[in-house]
Order: structure tokens, then C-alpha cells, then sequence
């Protein structure tokens, strides 16, 4: 790779610049944090030009998991502001990503250039002493069509977490954005934490129910998981139906479960409820039929996981080629969903699809 003799220069001047930790509270937090998002983002920049390459902002994608990431307790969201200053990166413009993590995940950035199809990726994580950051600097191509060809390659570097083992939500997120992922697909999988074909079917069954069960009143839905995976957290995030305001629950079904379920309810997969203007609740079991595109690689492989979800994500205004409603119906009256989601009901032996 060109550039490779920047990396320790980069590494030397961020350890004098950034130097030890130290707490600081209220405004100095948010100042201290602010220009480490300046200097991260520069040195980004700077990086892409060592490499022989001159990103436009208009070109550049930043997702980063700031704002959930905390060092020594202190909060990064201050990070952000300095690389949209820096950078002109933006949540209006689809440009500004963030990415769900946990508080204790290390910080990091990864800074893609749709042209070059290159990627810097900067982490700081606490250090080993008290109150000292550690740094990771890696650049790597990872446009779909370089990383679908050279899957080997980057399989070993998967193995060898040159993203700090965030390899595959960068590569994913960052391709999806690339290929104009609308808006309301970029915050599920924000929320999910990467792109998946998992999570893109949770997506096309939200959008199936907004077109052909929009709800009523705007009084919301009530979605019930009877066969639960990434889908979830798409119908957490678009349909803002979560378990806090009582509007979610999951079913987590047994091998025998699943064999008392009837040939048409076989496949059900979720179970959507919305309420009427007179209070009762009705509903469709819809399930998930996957799609059969040509991708190279087999099961989980990063070739076709990464070809799968931009096949998806070109077919995202055709949720009828892949959702079914196995079941309308109309709960009886003074039964709520709530009810149906209690331990020991199953719904779909109340709607006769299990025996």
C-alpha cells in the first residue's frame, strides 16, 4: 500500500499531540473532545493525500460509533462536531453516520472515500496506565467490487481486525451509503450496528406494512416476533414500536414449537397489530420469503454477505416480491395484543396456525 512509511509519523505526532488523559468536566469535556475530532479528521485527510488521493467532501462518508463510545467515563459526542467542521460531513447530507455501540467500546472513525473507494480507520481506546490512550491507524480499500474480488485477502484481514474488529458494519454501512441506502435504512442499521441481509428483511417488512397496513390514527403498531432475528431491530427503529412503550415483544420459539406450527403458519415470522378508531385491535401474520440472488462465496462469507445486501437494497421499493400475510384477522373483543404476548400464549395456536 502507498503511505505506508506516514503510519509512524501519524502515530508519533498523535501521541504528542493527544499525549496522557486527563478528566475534564463541563466545558473543558466538550472542547477537549471537539478538537480531538478536528485532529482526527485532519489527520484523516492528510492520510488520503499520503496515499495519493485528494477526497472531495462531496465523496466522503464518516461513520463512527461516537457518542456511545466513552473514554475514562467522559462522553466523545464533542468528536463529532469536529469532524463535521472539519470535514462538511452531515446528517442532512447522508454523509454522517453513527453507529450504536457500547460505553466501553473503543472510539473509533472510519473515514470512506466513494471515489477512491479507500478508507482510513482511527481508533483510541484507554490505554494500559492510568489515564493514557492507545492508537490504531489503518487504511484499506473497501469499495464492494475490490472487496468481493478479493475476498481472500480480506478475509485474513477480517481475522486480523484491521478495523479493530468492525471490519464487516464499516465495509457494509459504508457500500450501502455509497449506493444511496435511503434514510430510513441508514438508522435501522445504525441501530443494528452493521447491514446485514438479516436486518434489510426487518426493513422490507416495515415498509410492506406502512404501503398495505399503514396504521390507524397514528396510534402506531404493536409487533409481536414469532420467529425472531436482525428484523427487529428494523421494526424497532421505522415503526418506533419498542418494548419500553409496551408496543414490542418476541417469542423466542423450540424446535417443538416449531413443529406444532401448521403448514400455513409453517413460515410465519411476525405478527403486526395495529388498533381502530374504536378501540379493538386487528392484525396480519406476515412471513419472509429470500430473495435468490446470484452472489459468489456461501453462507456467511463476506463476499456474499456484501453482495446480498446490495441486491436487497436495489429491491427495497418491492416489498411485495418477498413479504406474504399468512393471516388477517380481528382479536376478540377486549383482548389487546398485550395479552397475546404473555408467557405461556402462543399467538399462533390462537389463531389456529399452531396445533
Amino acid at each position: 500500500m502507498r503511505g505506508k512509511s506516514f503510519v509512524p509519523a501519524i502515530l508519533l505526532i498523535f501521541a504528542l499531540l493527544l499525549g496522557p488523559h486527563r478528566a475534564f468536566a463541563g466545558v473543558g469535556s466538550y472542547n477537549t473532545w471537539y478538537d480531538r475530532g478536528k485532529l482526527i479528521a485532519s489527520f484523516s485527510l492528510d492520510y488520503f493525500r499520503s496515499l495519493g488521493f485528494s477526497p472531495v467532501p462531496e465523496d466522503l462518508v464518516l461513520i463512527t460509533n461516537a457518542a456511545y463510545a466513552q473514554i475514562y467515563g467522559e462522553s466523545t459526542h464533542a468528536v463529532v462536531d469536529g469532524f463535521s467542521d472539519v470535514l462538511g460531513v452531515k446528517r442532512g447530507k447522508g454523509s454522517l453516520i453513527e453507529v450504536h455501540s457500547s460505553s466501553w467500546a473503543p472510539l473509533w472513525s472510519a473515514l470512506f472515500d466513494k471515489k477512491s473507494g479507500y478508507c482510513v480507520y482511527i481508533e483510541l481506546a484507554e490505554g494500559s496506565g492510568a489515564n493514557h490512550l492507545t492508537i490504531k491507524i489503518s487504511a484499506e480499500r473497501i469499495d464492494a467490487d475490490y472487496v468481493i474480488s478479493h475476498v481472500g485477502e480480506w478475509t485474513e484481514k477480517q481475522a486480523n481486525k484491521v478495523f479493530g474488529g468492525n471490519e464487516f458494519r464499516i465495509i457494509s454501512i459504508a457500500n450501502a451509503v455509497a449506493e444511496g441506502a435511503p434514510e430510513l435504512a441508514v438508522r435501522a442499521f445504525e441501530f443494528h450496528d452493521h447491514y446485514c441481509p438479516g436486518v434489510t428483511s426487518g426493513i422490507i417488512m416495515a415498509l410492506y406494512l406502512l404501503e398495505h397496513f399503514p396504521p390507524r390514527n397514528g396510534s402506531g403498531y404493536f409487533i409481536h416476533g414469532v420467529d425472531p432475528w436482525c428484523k427487529e431491530d428494523a421494526f424497532l427503529t421505522i415503526l418506533n414500536a419498542t418494548p419500553g412503550k409496551k408496543q414490542y415483544a418476541v417469542y423466542y420459539p423450540s424446535d417443538d414449537d416449531r413443529a406444532q406450527r401448521t403448514d400455513e403458519g409453517r413460515d410465519a415470522s411476525t405478527i403486526a397489530y395495529r388498533q381502530r378508531e374504536d378501540g379493538s385491535w386487528e392484525g396480519v401474520v406476515l412471513s419472509f420469503s429470500w430473495g435468490d440472488p446470484t452472489c459468489p462465496g456461501s453462507g456467511r462469507s463476506l463476499d456474499r454477505m456484501l453482495c446480498m445486501d446490495l441486491w436487497y437494497l436495489d429491491r427495497l421499493d418491492r416489498p411485495e416480491e418477498f413479504v406474504k400475510v399468512i393471516k388477517q384477522f380481528e382479536l376478540p373483543s377486549g383482548i389487546t395484543p398485550q395479552d397475546w404476548a404473555r408467557p405461556g400464549v402462543d399467538p399462533l395456536k390462537e389463531l389456529g396456525l399452531a396445533r
